[in-house]
């Protein structure tokens, strides 16, 4: 019998899911992960459908507009972005999701700089990484260890069980 059993499984998976959300320090990421997982071969995976998680979670260099008259506009409080409202649902998930103000949102944008809750720049970054990745293995890794050696106790009382009280010999 194969130590590997759904039930095992799923506790796994639940695990890394919740320590993925607890880590990341992203609140749109953590928010939109999932995870599945299979039993032959075991495997376990947590997604996210953000193409911009990655540079989330490794960094980014500068990032700059080569065409001139181009910039880069965000905002202090994302709740104040058009271009994501409602947060954090709004968040592209794919590059071409990605909302580019039109003139009256522009002419908007320019006034909540001036508020001063929009900023505007023609370069940014670099962007520290944000790995999240290795508290999450520890912690998985020392609850996974617990939990198979919980399982395989199991595994060794049940085919032991058959054998208590077995007298050898005379």
């Amino acid at each position: 019998m194969s130590l590997w059993n759904d039930k095992l499984l799923k506790d796994l998976t639940r695990k890394a899911l919740e320590l993925n959300i607890k880590f990341c320090g992203s609140r749109a990421i953590s928010e939109s992960f999932t995870a599945s997982y299979t039993i032959n071969p075991p495997h376990i995976d947590i997604y996210t459908p953000y193409y911009w998680a990655r540079y989330y979670k490794n960094g980014v260099d500068f990032v700059r507009f080569p065409v001139r008259g181009e910039w880069l506009i965000w905002y202090k409080n994302p709740e104040d972005d058009p271009r994501i409202a409602p947060v954090p649902r709004g968040y592209p998930v794919r590059r071409a999701d990605i909302k580019h103000f039109d003139e009256e949102e522009f002419k908007q944008a320019k006034e909540d700089r001036k508020a001063g809750k929009a900023i505007f720049v023609r370069s940014a970054g670099p962007i520290p990484p944000h790995d999240w990745t290795p508290k999450v293995f520890l912690f998985w890794t020392i609850y996974a260890k617990i939990r198979l050696e919980q399982e395989m106790k199991k595994e060794a009382d049940r085919i032991l069980k058959p054998l208590r009280g077995l007298r050898i010999g005379s």
